[in-house]
C-alpha cells in the first residue's frame, strides 16, 4: 500500500524527548507525500525551527484558544526543590499535604511530570485516606474512563495524573 498522508502529533513533546533527528528522517521520507499534518500544543522557538527546516515552503496555521477557564477554576504552580536535597527544612510530603489541607478544593487535578512521581503522590494521598484516583499511560481506556467518570461525579476529590495521560482532559 502507498502511504499518502502522514500525521505527527505532539511534535513539541517529541522534540523535548530527544527525537529531533528521527523527525528529520520522517520529514525527509515524507517530503513528496500528498499531505503531512503536524500538531503541537505549543510552538516554541525549537519547534518552529524544526518545522521551518523540514517544511520551509509549506502552509502553517496556528489555532488560538477561544475559551478561557471559568473564574471558578484556580490554577497553582508550586515549584519545589529536589526531594533529595539537604536544603529543605520540610519534606516534600509535608509541604504537599499542608497545601491540600489548607486549600481544601471541591475537586482537584494534580499533574505530575512522570509516572513515578504520580504513583508516589497517589500512594501518599491514598495512605492519608484522601479520595483519589490515578491516571497514567498504563491504564486501559476503560479504566481511564471509569476513573474520570468517578472524578466528574465528585465521588473522588483528587485526580493525580501524569502529563502524558492528562493530555486531552
Amino acid at each position: 500500500a502507498q502511504i499518502k498522508k502522514v500525521v505527527v502529533d505532539e511534535i513539541d513533546f517529541l522534540i523535548d524527548l530527544g527525537f529531533k533527528d528521527d523527525l528529520f528522517k520522517i520529514f525527509d521520507l515524507t517530503k513528496n507525500h500528498e499531505q503531512v499534518l503536524i500538531f503541537s500544543a505549543t510552538l516554541s522557538a525549537t519547534t518552529k525551527k524544526v518545522l521551518n527546516l523540514a517544511y520551509n515552503q509549506k502552509f502553517a496555521s496556528r489555532v488560538h484558544v477561544k475559551n478561557k477557564l471559568p473564574d471558578s477554576i484556580s490554577n497553582f504552580f508550586i515549584p519545589m526543590n529536589n526531594p533529595n536535597s539537604d536544603n529543605d527544612s520540610y519534606s516534600r510530603d509535608e509541604i504537599l499535604l499542608s497545601i491540600l489541607q489548607n486549600i481544601t478544593p471541591y475537586l482537584c487535578i494534580i499533574f505530575c511530570r512522570t509516572k513515578k512521581e504520580s504513583t508516589w503522590l497517589y500512594n501518599l494521598l491514598k495512605e492519608k485516606d484522601y479520595e483519589v484516583a490515578h491516571l497514567s499511560g498504563d491504564l486501559k481506556s476503560s479504566q481511564r474512563k471509569r476513573e474520570l467518570e468517578q472524578f466528574k461525579k465528585a465521588r473522588l476529590q483528587y485526580l493525580v495524573s501524569t502529563d502524558l495521560a492528562s493530555r486531552g482532559l
